[in-house]
């Protein structure tokens, strides 16, 4: 038995002695469970997660309690086997997966040889084959492993934090909190990070259904890996077309990847040194070692994409980069059979780059974004941006084959040719779609897959959901559709929808810039986290750093201030964010905390028809109050936008798409309203990871003083805190969360010194 799993029995034991809940799963999530899924008829689903550092081009060896956590480096030989670098014989040779039937229970490798669970070690984090780097990884997994839960359950996750000097903090990316504003992972906010050696318990009830995620929110950790997917399955689902769903298997998240740590990633931009391009590691630029300049890339409307420099992207935790011939990569590799309809789940983990995602040799029906169906909607590519999830169906071929799974950038290479259609630059991420009739491909495989990519003819476009902006040129055949377009299967219900006219509208301009200067900021306000979390002390808070987000910024150099958005209870609440001004650069991923919102309007820019480039902002908005035009303001800011004409009419019906992760265009807007239901402090944050550290974030503060479910009194201070399940069951019942963090009974005591003793004997 490996350490993992009698730490988490030891856990499971004195909360199973000292608890009565209905009925609890402790679910096995060690390190070789990339997937691990709660039982239908489990009242709460508890899980472990054990945040520590690990290495790429690393497996680790969990058979005994001596070598836990010892590892080897590794590499991919040219004939696509991994080759012990240092550290050997802490591992057998081979990549062992989970086997059903007469084998099941037990792990197997490709030539037929199976052991135990407990005597493996886990498979090889190879990333993109060119980079070795310490990374925080969730059970020494990379992605995290997937959780898949029931809607309603609740779920418990017990998170344990191995780190030497790193607070980190838990959000569950799209779950709604209803009553537990306190559970949404964010620090600072609605807690106190998780420090170094302490433990946190993040329990919840599973709502709404879907695709989600989980990930760090403290400073870049979620740039470095700290995240997973997070599937909460539907009751029941009515849906006009019937699919296999196993999220277990077609769970894909897509991610860019750096060789740099983001912390320094974020600095070498703070300080606009620049990036020095073809130099290794390390290596300081001298005039022996001259180093490339590097100019922000740009996609097809001129706008900026790349404001650091691309190295490499991963589906699910694989890749190659550029300098890795395919035969020494290691490629995640998806299975499928012929005739058949899949569902496929796609999450976009990273931290900057947008991507345009396809299957070479199929076509694309969403069915589902940010847990919502959706009206099937036939596409070639998804764009999708930091945040965002699509679901999407997958009809199978007659015939068994091999075909490129891509995560494509938009950025362009305009060098090749004076007028468009310009060329894609070829930075992808690659995986592999495998019909099971033929053999699984190894690496020395992978150069002969032939798969075509979607062909986009004049008189057959391609489609192409969600892109960053209005239109592509005509000379590349490709159509876009905006998110607006988008329906729902199934109504809003009554209690859940906002009323058509609004009762208080905020806009609030994404700035790149402000007075010139290129920072981060919403209505030129950057924020800055209070000092203590205002969920767990809102008696107490001291508002004496906030400032409004509608309020006039006296400083051009903008405001550094807690900024908030007062929102009363029950309201119908507009927000018009927009990315308008002279310096309108990029596209920005927003995320809303606490609420799906409806997108009731996607507004773009003035574009060349020539080219196709981004030549202005929307002429809907203004940034003054006599109407002048934003674009010839003598400085870059626009810190209260407005509508030009006030009685603009914007519509809303049940139907309207519902997201709590949406781009705002470069030079446009969007229109979003939702239902002010949900009492707590909610964040509002660009995804773009170099822009939300700048300052691009905002609190809603939501209805506080009509909050009936407050936080444990324990949970004010920053000690380890595990709440019991029966008291956290009871404070959603009575509106009152002044229950108790779980105190073991002396039996539970008992139990415990039992296993620890067992733990020594092993």
């Amino acid at each position: 038995m490996t350490m993992y799993l009698l730490l988490s029995l030891v856990v499971g034991v004195a909360q199973l002695v000292s608890s009565a809940a209905d009925v609890t799963e402790f679910v096995d999530c060690g390190p070789l469970d990339t997937a691990c899924e709660c039982a239908e008829d489990a009242t709460v689903c508890n899980f472990q997660f054990y945040v520590e550092y690990a290495f790429t081009l690393t497996r680790y060896n969990f058979s005994l309690p001596y070598l836990e956590g010892q590892g080897e480096h590794v590499y991919i030989d040219e004939t696509g086997n991994f080759i012990v670098s240092q550290g050997g014989g802490k591992c057998m040779d081979g990549n062992f997966v989970k086997k059903t039937g007469e084998s099941d229970g037990l792990y197997c490798n490709e030539v037929g040889v199976c052991m135990e669970k407990n005597k493996l070690c886990t498979e090889p984090i190879t990333v993109d084959g060119n980079v070795l780097k310490m990374f925080l990884s969730v059970n020494k997994q990379f992605p995290g492993p997937t959780l898949i839960v029931h809607e309603g359950q609740i779920v418990a996750v017990d998170v344990h934090n191995n780190l030497s000097t790193e607070g980190i903090s838990i959000h569950w990316h799209g779950q709604h909190q209803i009553k537990t504003n306190f559970m949404d992972g964010v620090g600072l906010v609605t807690q106190c990070p998780i420090l170094p050696g302490s433990s946190f318990r993040y329990i919840f009830r599973a709502s709404p259904s879907g695709t989600f995620w989980y990930h760090s929110q403290m400073g870049s950790q979620r740039g470095n890996s700290l995240f997973g997917a997070l599937i909460v399955k539907e009751k029941e689902i009515k849906y006009p077309v019937s699919f296999i769903d196993n999220p277990a298997s077609h769970t894909i998240t897509v991610m860019d990847w750096y060789r740099q740590d983001p912390e320094e990633f974020f600095q070498h931009k703070k300080i606009a040194v620049g990036w020095l391009i073809g130099l290794p590691p390390f290596t300081a630029p001298s005039d022996l070692n001259p180093s490339l300049g590097y100019s922000i890339t740009r996609g097809p409307d001129n706008v900026n994409i790349g404001t650091n420099a691309f190295w490499s992207a991963l589906i699910h935790g694989k890749g190659r980069h550029s300098d890795v011939p395919y035969q020494r990569s290691n490629l995640r590799v998806y299975e499928v059979e012929p005739s058949q309809t899949y569902r496929f789940r796609l999450i976009h983990t990273g931290t900057m780059y947008a991507f345009r995602f396809s299957i070479d040799g199929h076509r694309l029906k969403v069915m589902a974004t940010d847990g919502y169906l959706v009206e099937p909607m036939e596409v070639d590519y998804i764009a999708i941006h930091t945040g965002e999830r699509y679901d999407f169906l997958l009809d199978t071929k007659q015939s068994n084959g091999n075909y490129w799974m891509k995560a494509e950038t938009f950025e362009m290479n305009f060098g090749g040719s004076a007028n468009p259609p310009y060329n894609f630059t070829d930075h992808k991420a690659e995986a592999i779609l495998h019909y099971t009739g033929t053999n699984k491909p190894r690496s020395p495989e992978y150069a002969n897959i032939s798969s075509t990519p979607p062909e986009c003819t004049q008189e057959s476009p391609c489609k192409m959901l969600n892109c960053p902006f209005e239109k592509f040129h005509p000379s590349y055949n490709i159509e876009c559709i905006s998110i607006d377009k988008v329906r729902l299967v199934e109504p809003t219900p009554s209690d859940e929808m906002p009323d058509e006219s609004p009762d208080v509208t905020y806009f609030m301009n994404l700035a790149g810039y402000v007075h010139k200067e290129a920072v981060s900021s919403i209505n030129d306000k950057l924020f800055r986290f209070p000092s203590y979390p205002l969920t767990t002390r809102y008696e107490k808070n001291d508002e004496s750093s906030f400032c409004d987000v509608n309020s006039e910024c006296e400083s051009k150099k903008g405001c550094k201030c807690t900024t908030v958005m007062d929102i009363g209870d029950n309201m119908t609440v507009r927000l018009v964010l927009s990315g308008v001004g002279r310096e309108r650069k990029s596209t920005h991923s927003i995320h809303i905390h606490g609420h799906s919102v409806h997108i009731l309007k996607v507004a773009y820019g003035n574009y060349s028809r020539n080219n196709g480039f981004l030549l202005g902002s929307s002429r809907d908005l203004t940034c003054t109050e006599d109407g002048d035009d934003m674009d010839v303001l003598d400085d870059n800011r626009c810190p209260n936008p407005r509508f030009r004409f006030p009685n603009t009419k914007i519509s809303l019906d049940k139907f309207a798409v519902r997201k709590d992760t949406f781009i705002v265009p470069a030079g446009g807007y969007v229109v979003v309203q939702f239902r002010s239901n949900n009492p707590g402090y909610w964040f509002l944050q660009c995804l773009v990871d170099l822009y939300f550290r700048e300052g691009m974030s905002m609190i809603m503060k939501e209805a506080v003083d009509k909050i009936s479910n407050k936080p444990p009194e324990e949970m004010e201070y920053c000690d380890p805190f595990i709440w019991d399940v029966n008291d956290f069951m009871q404070s959603l019942e009575n509106g009152n969360g002044c229950g108790s963090i779980t105190m073991p009974s002396i039996s539970a005591i008992l139990l415990i010194h039992s296993v620890m003793a067992l733990v020594i004997v092993l």
